[in-house]
Order: structure tokens, then C-alpha cells, then sequence
């Protein structure tokens, strides 16, 4: 009787202890498991995030009241889905809908604003995604004894927001990624009271409007967004002052390579890869001259280097010089048309671009004191929390 009713103690103690040792190990394996998949859904958040902000960068903001700014932000929440669905966690893959993904600005708070009906550029530069594997979809999480805690599934999310990062103060070469601006200077008047300057005829709408930009290259007609022809004098009678371009010297590149082969880093290697505004004066000294003589070696290479990029409807980085000695500020666009005259001057028409420059060094703290920040034509694309 004594040895029975030992056993039954064992008995009962080892199935409890083996109750236990389940629940342990069900602890820990949910807890890999679920964890696993926060990790693989914040991978899928942070992609789809960096997707559509990046599709945000679009030359619609550019055009006068961004008449098809919904295009934009529709383009942008299809791409976070789109690359939701490229990654799985679990198993599964990530399926978004519209209703995950929001679009707006951050208030002083750090809030995000969702954009209204008719958003601008500095309405719009702030992605937040949703990455999901929740119940109420059909997508909950199995776990491991979850039946016997009538839990059989939980849900799990993760979220991503991304920015367009516009305070753009200057760029850093990499050693295997040169910096793609073309050393073509031109004039910058921040008051916009000289009719050849940046600032009055495209900042102030002032430009003709002769192209429109498409896949194709451009085409006759009006698009919305302005154009500017830079007048670049030559040798050898030319001077800087007689038009509204200049060629620069940037670091020690040859500037009639770097057209198209962009500022490298082993042309900037005095001054740390980069190119940089002073942080004092937000101005960064330049060497500035006229462009080569006509029909020269020099001249030829400049002028069939500015016809690929034409050809090939690139956006590139020009920098503008204000009083033909120190870049002021950085702008994108794209070669629209190149006119050769007799004796000069080279006139390149110009049409303002948005780009991403993940090369781009930015400063948010110089918003109130550099020119042209935050800029409506440059964006670096980065994570935000």
C-alpha cells in the first residue's frame, strides 16, 4: 500500500514535470519563432518604406501646382506594396494593402500629416508602412501549443517609416561611385533680380517652356516646367561675365571627362572625397573660366559628352555659382537641347529635374541660412525609425 501510493506521487510529479519542461520549451520555441518574424516583417516594412519614398522623387513636384501629384503618391503606395511582396516572413509572403501604407510630413512634433487633396513636395516627403501577418486577414502567426491555451495564432507587425532627406549642403565621393554632376556653372542670384540667373527663371517661372520630357527625350510643347538656356562663353575672346555659365574646375578631374564620368573620388582626394558648402558662409570657393576654344580637342569632347547625356535624357548635378566664384547651392536637370554658334558662345538649354542623391551630405540644422534648402531638385531616400 505504502509503495503504491509512492508510485502514484512519482507519477503525478514527473507528468507535472514534464507538463512543465513542455511549456518551457514551447516558451522558447515560440519565442525564436515570433521573433523571427518580426525580424523578417521589419525587413519587409523597411523595404517597402525605402520604395515609396523613393517613388515620391518624381518631376511632377516641379510643375506649377503638381496638377497630377495623385499619380505620384499612387505610384509610391504601389511600390511599398510591390516590395512588401517581395519579401515572406514566415513562410509567407507579405501581402500590403493602400490602407498600410500613409504618405505625408512630419509636423513640429514629429507627427506624420497625412497629405491632403492636393498635396505639394513639402507635403508629401514622409513614407510609414505597415507590415503585417494578423488574424483578421486570414495571415495569424501559429504557435506551438497554442490550441491547448486556445490561442492558436497571434498577430505580428512591424513598422517602417522612410524620408526624403532635401537639405542637401554638398556630396562625398565613393572610391567605385563618382559624384554624377556635370562642372557647368551656373549663375545664381538669390535675389532673383538678374533676368539670366537660376533663381528668376526657374525658381521665379520666369523660363520659356518649349519641351516636355517623356521616356522617348523630350518632344515639342509645354510641359509645366520652365527651361533655361546657359550661355557659356569661349576662348578665346570670351569672358565669364558675358553670359550666364561658366566651366568649373572641380578638385583635379578633367572637366570635359566629368561631364559625363561625373567628380570621382580620386578627383577630390585634398579635400576628403567631398564636396562641401563652408559651414560658416554656406558657399564653397570655385575656380571658374570660360569654355574652350571652338572647334578644339577640348571644345569637341565637351560638346559630344553634352549630347550623350542629352541623347540619353540623364539628370545630372549642376552646381550654382553666384558671382562667378562660389557655388551657392546644388540643382538637377536635364540636357534639352545644345546650340553651337560661331565663335561662341555654347548655349545649353536646360530643364530642372528631381533626383536622388544617395551621395548627397545633408544638414537640417542649415534650412535657415543656405540657399535653396530644402531642395525641391535633390533627395537623399533614408530610414527614419
Amino acid at each position: 500500500m505504502i509503495s503504491s501510493q509512492r508510485d502514484g506521487y512519482v507519477s503525478i510529479y514527473a507528468l507535472f514535470s514534464l507538463s512543465s519542461l513542455l511549456a518551457a520549451l514551447a516558451l522558447a520555441v515560440n519565442a525564436g519563432w515570433l521573433g523571427t518574424g518580426r525580424v523578417e516583417l521589419q525587413s519587409a516594412a523597411d523595404a517597402a518604406a525605402l520604395a515609396a519614398a523613393s517613388n515620391l522623387i518624381n518631376d511632377e513636384w516641379l510643375r506649377l501646382g503638381s496638377p497630377d501629384a495623385d499619380s505620384v503618391l499612387t505610384a509610391a503606395r504601389n511600390a511599398s506594396i510591390e516590395y512588401a511582396g517581395r519579401n515572406r516572413a514566415l513562410g509567407r509572403v507579405v501581402v500590403q494593402t493602400t490602407d498600410d501604407v500613409y504618405i505625408g510630413a512630419y509636423d513640429a512634433n514629429g507627427v506624420i500629416v497625412p497629405v491632403d487633396d492636393s498635396p505639394t513636395l513639402d507635403e508629401a516627403d514622409v513614407t510609414s508602412v505597415l507590415a503585417t501577418r494578423y488574424r483578421s486577414r486570414g495571415e495569424g502567426v501559429p504557435i506551438l501549443l497554442g490550441p491547448l491555451v486556445l490561442i492558436p495564432e497571434v498577430d505580428l507587425q512591424a513598422v517602417a517609416q522612410a524620408r526624403l532627406d532635401r537639405d542637401v549642403i554638398g556630396f562625398r565621393a565613393l572610391d567605385n561611385q563618382s559624384i554624377p554632376m556635370v562642372p557647368l556653372g551656373i549663375l545664381s542670384d538669390p535675389t532673383a533680380f538678374n533676368v539670366l540667373s537660376w533663381e528668376y527663371l526657374i525658381v521665379n517661372r520666369n523660363g520659356t517652356d518649349s519641351f516636355s520630357f517623356s521616356p522617348g527625350g523630350f518632344v515639342t510643347g509645354s510641359d509645366g516646367i520652365q527651361e533655361i538656356d546657359i550661355s557659356l562663353p569661349l576662348s578665346p575672346t570670351g569672358v565669364v561675365t558675358d553670359g550666364n555659365g561658366t566651366l568649373l574646375q572641380l578638385g583635379a578631374g578633367n572637366p570635359y571627362a566629368q561631364v559625363t564620368a561625373g567628380v570621382s573620388a580620386g578627383d577630390l582626394l585634398e579635400t576628403n572625397k567631398r564636396l562641401l558648402l563652408d559651414p560658416a558662409t554656406n558657399l564653397l570657393p570655385v575656380t571658374a573660366s570660360v569654355g574652350p576654344a571652338p572647334s578644339s580637342t577640348n571644345y569637341n569632347t565637351l560638346v559630344e559628352n553634352l549630347n550623350t547625356l542629352r541623347l540619353a535624357g540623364s539628370v545630372r548635378i549642376f552646381p550654382l555659382v553666384q558671382n562667378n566664384s562660389h557655388i551657392n547651392a546644388f540643382v538637377a536637370a536635364r540636357i534639352v537641347q545644345i546650340t553651337e554658334n560661331t565663335g561662341g558662345p555654347l548655349v545649353v538649354r536646360l530643364q530642372p529635374a528631381m533626383m536622388a542623391a544617395p551621395l548627397a551630405i545633408t544638414d537640417s540644422a542649415r534650412r535657415d541660412s543656405a540657399h535653396l534648402l530644402p531642395s525641391p531638385y535633390l533627395a537623399k531616400v533614408r530610414l527614419a525609425r
